[in-house]
């Protein structure tokens, strides 16, 4: 059986825990509501630039500075909350302006809206790749150049880099061949 005093200690203890959860919601009252656009008055397409290995508060930051969302808070509680919002390739993206974080995940995950992005299929030849970067504007002299100064691993005994680009989600043409720039001819 239960002595009073046992039941008085409880019954102490229980209003103090109360006590101490109410006062910690007052000082911490959790998680926010982060203030978002409704995406009833959109604004004009801005480009976006995100660096490889952004976080996604550092591009909510670049977001909210750009007008694009309201918050970055909000934006990265939608990126959170889109499992593919980690497939969000480097690069520049034009997005719309003062448009719900949600739809910023989306219009930041539509590979449309990379600015010179060139689409290399896996697999593809030298050839094909160079086609490709040619109908993207690339010159064919300044392409083969660069090409003939890359080598093969030493392991291997090969003549060319045949097998060895593999195409990727940027706009940025990273590595040794090119190098995007504004007038398509910085080329390493």
């Amino acid at each position: 059986m239960i002595t009073r005093n046992a039941l008085r200690n409880l019954g102490l203890t229980l209003c103090f825990v109360v006590l101490v959860t109410l006062g910690l919601r007052e000082i911490a009252p959790g998680a926010r509501t982060a203030p978002d656009f409704d995406g009833s008055s959109r604004g004009p397409e801005v480009v976006i630039h995100i660096d490889p290995g952004m976080t996604g508060s550092q591009v909510g930051e670049v977001l909210e500075r750009e007008s694009v969302v309201k918050s970055a808070l909000a934006y990265f509680r939608a990126a959170v909350a889109n499992a593919d919002s980690q497939r969000i390739a480097p690069g520049e993206h034009r997005v719309e302006t003062q448009i719900p974080a949600a739809e910023a995940v989306l219009q930041l995950l539509d590979p449309d809206r990379i600015v010179d992005l060139v689409r290399v299929r896996d697999g593809a030849r030298v050839s094909e790749v160079v086609d490709a970067l040619v109908k993207a504007g690339f010159e064919q002299r300044k392409l083969s150049k660069a090409l003939s100064k890359l080598k093969p691993p030493l392991d291997f005994k090969l003549q060319n880099v045949e097998g060895f680009l593999f195409s990727g989600p940027s706009s940025d043409l990273i590595g040794p061949v090119v190098i995007r720039s504004d007038d398509r001819e910085s080329l390493v």
